[in-house]
């Protein structure tokens, strides 16, 4: 049986938890901000002008992929892998961006597009899954505050991008947006720790509800989803 200490002990961590990955998750979300980011780059390479809106398309199509190759490295090394290959895609991505974009509007197809993509699917993924274990009887409210920061990211840290490039060339934009999204995500995963397997008991043991079984995911079901008819059905949608 848990202590009050120790319930109060997980309770607060989880909240850090939380805190910790929204504000991570709002890095990532720079993904969005692609419209703000082609502004400069269309002045600087007015020939890629047409093709520009397409990398957003590209990265978003990466995003979604990466996240089904961010769940097995889940499955098979850890969260901390995954977190950390993200990290190292989404710092790849801008900083190739930064300085490779003069070699063709293929460039921002592949570093931005794929590799940054990649780079934030795979963190996305990874960094809802391992704080939403901690909140069994909150994952709703968990997931929500999550993606509320994922998707504040254009209007919080795309506005202050967007004062930066009138100050600074768009390229050292880019470049702190690596250094400082990579940091974040590798200090996360150093810091954050799985869940504890009887987190629920020791919630419970606290007062908070009891999660019943049909709410609960089995092993099987888990594994065997890519098998299923209805996933692929909403994929494809």
């Amino acid at each position: 049986m848990a202590t009050v200490a120790e319930i109060g002990s997980i309770k607060k961590k989880r909240v850090f938890y939380l805190a910790f990955a929204t504000l991570t998750l709002l890095v990532l979300g720079l993904i969005y901000a692609w419209s703000i980011f082609a502004s400069p780059l269309g002045k600087q390479f007015p020939a890629y002008g047409p093709l520009l809106a397409q990398v957003f398309q590209v990265s978003m199509f990466a995003f979604c992929v990466s996240a089904l190759f961010g769940a097995q490295i889940i499955k098979k090394m850890s969260f901390r892998v995954a977190i950390i290959t993200a990290a190292i895609l989404l710092a790849a991505g801008f900083i190739l961006t930064a300085f490779g974009a003069g070699l063709g509007v293929w460039s921002l197809f592949v570093f931005y597009g794929i590799v940054a993509g990649s780079g934030c699917g795979i963190g996305y993924n990874a960094i809802i899954s391992l704080v939403n274990a901690w909140f069994p009887d909150k994952v709703g409210f968990c997931s929500g505050v999550q993606m509320m920061g994922f998707g504040l990211a254009s209007l919080v840290f795309g506005s202050l991008a967007n004062l930066m490039f009138s100050i600074v060339a768009w390229q050292m934009v880019f470049l702190a947006i690596a250094i400082v999204g990579a940091c974040l995500m590798v200090v996360f995963a150093v810091v954050v720790k799985p869940a504890p397997a009887n987190i629920n008991e020791l919630l419970c043991a606290g007062g908070s509800t009891k999660l019943t079984l049909s709410n609960k995911v089995s092993p099987t079901q888990s594994q065997n989803i890519l098998k299923t008819k209805v996933f692929w059905i909403y994929c494809i949608w």
